[in-house]
């Protein structure tokens, strides 16, 4: 994920940012963590602006929108949605974002809209980040569209660094990447009030397995 995170980097610093982005990778492989990170990048206005990063991942950031199947789709009337949003003008300057999380997963109807929204963008500020764990399952004219990103799985030490990146405490680097392989779920572990209690079962674990106990 860091090689792609530096590849935006680059990008968007030589304002080169394409208007539609396709990044495919296994499951734990940090594609909607790179989706917001990308985001960040796009819409902050000083280099030290934690709370706009804060405010996209929350959902409440207005120029950033995120669409992810409600049952077992991405509805048209989700589509539709966004593109009355992004009709709008916005009270916050600067690049409009939309992230589609399991872009396989479009209906038709919901795929048909998408591609003549991304055929008629409303201004050239917006940017489009679709997510998928297989690209296979991408409609072809979607990935025809698109500028494609493959993520690899991500490693225990990635998730490890990721972790002491975002401050989080020594005891629980060690033990969280044991827990899971993902890195969204890694980072999600560390807000949940009853961490203390999964790493203490972790720590229990390990601790039997060194003395042999099965």
């Amino acid at each position: 994920m860091k090689r792609a995170f530096s590849f935006f980097k680059q990008v968007i610093s030589k304002n080169q940012i394409s208007h539609l982005y396709l990044i495919s990778g296994p499951k734990g492989s940090g594609k909607l963590n790179l989706a917001y990170e990308v985001s960040y990048l796009l819409t902050r206005k000083k280099d030290d602006d934690e709370r706009v990063l804060e405010q996209i991942k929350s959902g409440v950031h207005p120029n950033v929108i995120l669409i992810e199947p409600t049952g077992q789709n991405i509805r048209k009337e989700q589509i539709l949605l966004l593109q009355e949003e992004f009709s709008k003008t916005s009270l916050v300057g600067g690049k409009r974002i939309y992230i589609v999380n399991h872009v396989e997963k479009l209906s038709q109807g919901a795929a048909n809209s998408l591609l003549k929204f991304m055929e008629e963008p409303e201004s050239n500020l917006v940017v489009g980040i679709l997510l998928t764990e297989n690209k296979d399952l991408v409609l072809k004219t979607i990935i025809s569209r698109s500028q494609t990103l493959n993520l690899s799985s991500v490693h225990k030490e990635e998730i490890r660094a990721s972790l002491r990146e975002n401050g989080v405490d020594e005891k629980y680097v060690a033990l969280i990447p044991e827990v899971t392989q993902s890195l969204e779920e890694a980072l999600e572990l560390v807000e949940k009030e009853e961490l203390n209690e999964i790493i203490e079962v972790i720590a229990g674990i390990a601790a039997n397995e060194v003395e042999g106990v099965y």
